[in-house]
């Protein structure tokens, strides 16, 4: 007899925006928006989220420059207001591959050029980097098996650690169920089927962070597919 056998389609990422949230000024040297940042590859590009630091407790009108230690991301550049708190966004950072990823950890140093003074670092802080990626194992072959599921990269686009699984035949929802709490990166790693039920063998899996799906929210999509195996 032939054997079910689970065919997957490679994860595409859906992107709404890579929107940085504004700084606030803070009593801490350097601050960022967030925890954790997404890189998102797609269609052969590889994209970033900002990451926007707010400098506080830095020399009057001194310019100042945020920068990765390490050469772990570059750098952007600011000027101290007469309170001594600036702003400036980090464009770029080093990615951990394309895989999912539970995050890697980066230094960001400020160092600050006070005129007729001497320049130097005068704060630091560690952020996180991961990637935005949907992964299911292929093995066991069996097409409904409980496979191992991971994931990461929403959690620093869309604020929430909830991260939901929904099928679709076509434009019409088969199932929607929550898969778990990831971590701050949007990190996840769990045990499910691919499909949730026998009835199906074709269907588009959509992983997104929010209990209802939107196609203008950030989400993860692949496709799931069962073929028959002959030999």
């Amino acid at each position: 007899m032939p054997r079910r056998i689970l065919a997957l389609a490679a994860p595409a990422a859906a992107i709404a925006a890579l929107a940085a949230v504004p700084a606030t000024g803070s009593a801490s040297t350097i601050v960022t928006d967030r925890a954790c940042y997404t890189s998102v590859y797609a269609n052969g590009k590889l994209s970033y989220q900002p990451i926007t630091v707010a400098v506080g407790q830095a020399n009057p009108n001194t310019k100042f420059m945020v920068y990765g230690v390490g050469g772990r991301a570059n750098y952007g550049e600011g000027v101290a207001d007469a309170a001594g708190n600036g702003s400036t966004v980090v464009t770029r950072f080093s990615v951990p591959g394309i895989k999912p990823s539970k995050g890697r950890t980066i230094t960001l140093a400020v160092t600050e050029f006070p005129v007729g003074g001497k320049s130097g670092d005068t704060g630091a802080v560690n952020v996180k980097a991961t990637t935005l990626a949907l992964d299911l194992s292929n093995k066991p072959r069996a097409a409904y098996s409980r496979r191992t599921w991971t994931m990461s990269g929403l959690t620093p686009l869309t604020g929430s650690r909830s991260m939901y699984a929904s099928w679709y035949r076509g434009s019409k929802l088969v199932k929607r169920t929550k898969l778990g709490t990831a971590n701050e990166c949007g990190y996840l790693r769990v045990k499910r089927s691919a499909f949730p039920s026998r009835k199906y063998r074709k269907l588009t899996l959509r992983v997104h962070s929010q209990k209802t799906w939107s196609k203008d929210a950030p989400y993860l999509k692949m496709t799931v597919r069962v073929f028959r195996r002959y030999f």
